[in-house]
């Protein structure tokens, strides 16, 4: 009996490690395929991973590049208002220095104006005066030839009474 006691106990040994054999498989075989998944899965979020790195390195090269573009146009903006605040000051400066030309240029005329009236008076008034010279030398002429006439008539008479004597 402890023989039949000891087989059926090795038997049952057996068959107990034989089922736990089977489970241990059973289990490898679910490890292997979980460790193939998570392997395959592992791939895959490696090759994710790459592709989102190559994205991420992509996307820093565009935002350099577009902070260097944005940063000249910055410069641009700052060099264009600035040319532009010259080109106000250059305008007002300008308009100033005409409105001291179109100024000056009236002045101008102005005295031009009145120079023109002075010589005209000028001319009237030597006129005036060269009529007043002619005039006078016509007076004194014929002041001259008046005093002419009555020596000639003083003469004339005494020649008379000359010759009636």
């Amino acid at each position: 009996m402890l023989c039949r006691s000891a087989s059926v106990f090795s038997s049952k040994i057996r068959v107990d490690f034989v089922v736990r054999y089977e489970i241990l498989q059973e289990t490898v075989s679910a490890y292997r395929r979980e460790i193939a998944a998570l392997q395959k899965r592992n791939q895959n979020m490696a090759a994710t991973a790459q592709r989102h790195e190559h994205i991420i390195h992509t996307t820093i090269q565009d935002l350099r590049k577009a902070n260097e573009k944005l940063a000249l146009e910055q410069v641009r903006v700052e060099n264009l208002s600035k040319e532009r605040d010259m080109l106000r000051q250059v305008e007002c400066r300008l308009s100033k220095e005409k409105e001291a030309v179109l100024t000056e240029q009236r002045n101008q005329n102005l005295l031009l104006t009145n120079l023109k009236t002075i010589q005209e008076k000028e001319i009237a008034v030597a006129r005036c005066e060269a009529s007043d010279g002619e005039a006078l030398r016509y007076k004194q002429r014929v002041e001259h030839q008046d005093r002419e006439l009555k020596e000639l008539q003083e003469a004339l008479n005494a020649e008379r009474e000359r010759m009636q004597v």
